[in-house]
């Protein structure tokens, strides 16, 4: 397939969908590193479902480890997520040159009825995009370096 055929299908340029592909890529690789980490670090025979439906289940299971050492793991996803959050749940609107604008529904549910809102991003450029992307591949291998410690290697 090629550039102008992916465009006309999807709407969007093909350097944008990559490098939002790119951040969605590298944070599923980050938690899936961190969930294994818990898993070994608390003798787990496997993950906890609710690690996949929120970060900050995630991110609150690797802080019961109990080790400070992977405090700055911990810290670092609490900035990362809410910022996969808009860039995969956001609707987007294209601008020129690569840039995207998102607009994030507000959430609401039967506990927490909301009005229909929405929070607008700052504006996302191929290179702010890559930027995540390269923040999260860091938390991985955070991940990665304290898995193999745990393991004596």
């Amino acid at each position: 397939m090629d550039l102008e055929h992916s465009r006309r299908l999807s709407g969007y340029s093909p350097i944008l969908a990559q490098a939002i592909g790119y951040v969605v890529l590298a944070a599923s690789d980050a938690e899936d590193t961190i969930g294994e980490l818990i898993v070994l670090r608390k003798d787990l025979r496997g993950p906890d479902p609710t690690w996949w439906q929120s970060g900050k289940a995630l991110i609150k299971a690797l802080e019961e480890v109990g080790d400070e050492a992977l405090q700055p793991i911990a810290d670092e996803m609490r900035q990362l997520l809410p910022l996969r959050d808009h860039v995969v749940h956001a609707l987007w609107l294209e601008g020129r040159e690569g840039t995207g604008l998102t607009l994030l529904r507000g959430k609401s549910t039967k506990t927490e009825p909301r009005d229909p809102s929405f929070t607008v991003g700052t504006g996302w450029s191929v290179e702010s995009l890559d930027d995540l992307a390269q923040r999260f591949l860091h938390v991985d291998r955070l991940a990665d370096d304290a898995i193999t410690r745990f393991m004596g290697m």
